[in-house]
């Protein structure tokens, strides 16, 4: 995430202790090594990654495989066989060491943009979202406070889609395959409201956490699920004649409402999710409802000197 390179050494938990500590200390060393032999060559590869992160104006959030393209490698095993389990009597999988082989495999490692995003001039965090805001910190991203109460002209997401997981992951029960949808309009900020310019050396941190439909985003680990949450909703006894009124004066509304109901069986038997249809589309339904909180600025002249 900051043009650094990363190692995450990982020793087998079945494995003694001391070979393990062993294995991870020799390790060590070799990268000691290297950065004694190379280090000129890391400092410029770095410097490189840096400048052409800051010219960057478009960021690939999500990739996926081009099985188009691949290489063949060598793929060196041992034939897989079935006996009989001296701890469960059933049949078990053995690779017999005395049987290796080599076979010609295809290799993919070649893929492709999926999802795009334009790079703003900044992100606005409301002050409320401290968990976010505490790691973007501890993480070394700059960033200030507004000075005063502003109203700007800025995207926004409203999420459509996500999946969750079935079961916890370190802790969280996360979010993929993230889908928005992006509204531009007029918002109001507050004095103390956390203004985070793109321009810095943790640019892609910055685009990897706060764009939502990242794979690694904190809307993806769950740190924005209260938005998802609908507070407001209707009686349908009092809602019943303000959607009739609705619908006598937005013939737009009536057509796509008759639509609905001439093509979908299931819809045209619930008088609830033909209300609810209606009160979606309505002035009194609750407008911050799935509305992503971190917005994105592409002027930053709107905030005036002082910035």
């Amino acid at each position: 995430m900051f043009q650094t390179l990363s190692f995450v050494p990982e020793t087998h938990m079945l494995k003694p202790f001391d070979q393990r500590m062993e294995s991870t200390y020799q390790l060590m060393k070799g990268f000691l090594n290297i950065i004694e032999q190379d280090y000129e060559q890391i400092i410029h590869a770095k410097t490189e990654s840096e400048t052409y992160f800051k010219a960057l104006d478009t960021w690939t959030l999500e990739w996926e495989m081009d099985t188009s393209r691949y290489d063949e490698i060598d793929y060196l095993g041992y034939q897989a066989e079935i006996q009989k389990s001296v701890v469960t009597g059933l049949d078990r999988l053995y690779y017999n060491r005395n049987e290796p082989f080599t076979e010609k495999i295809k290799y993919y490692k070649y893929y492709k943009g999926k999802t795009e995003v334009s790079i703003p001039e900044a992100y606005i965090i409301p002050q409320q979202w401290t968990e976010v805001i505490d790691r973007l910190q501890l993480n070394g991203i700059e960033m200030t406070k507004l000075q005063e109460d502003k109203s700007l002209y800025v995207e926004s997401y409203y999420i459509k889609e996500f999946d969750s997981a079935s079961f916890p992951f370190e802790g969280h029960y996360v979010h993929s395959n993230t889908k928005v949808e992006m509204v531009e309009q007029r918002m109001a900020f507050r004095e103390g409201d956390w203004l985070v310019p793109a321009d810095q050396l943790g640019k892609r941190f910055i685009l990897e956490t706060l764009e939502p439909q990242a794979t690694d985003s904190y809307f993806n680990w769950n740190f924005f699920d209260a938005i998802l949450q609908q507070k407001e909703h209707f009686s349908a006894y009092v809602f019943e004649d303000i959607a009739n009124e609705l619908l006598r004066s937005d013939q737009v509304l009536k057509a796509a409402f008759d639509k609905k109901k001439a093509t979908d069986q299931e819809f045209a038997n619930s008088s609830r999710a033909q209300l609810d249809f209606i009160y979606r589309r309505s002035p009194y339904y609750e407008r911050t409802h799935r509305l992503y909180p971190i917005v994105r600025l592409f002027d930053l002249n709107q905030l005036g000197v002082g910035y």
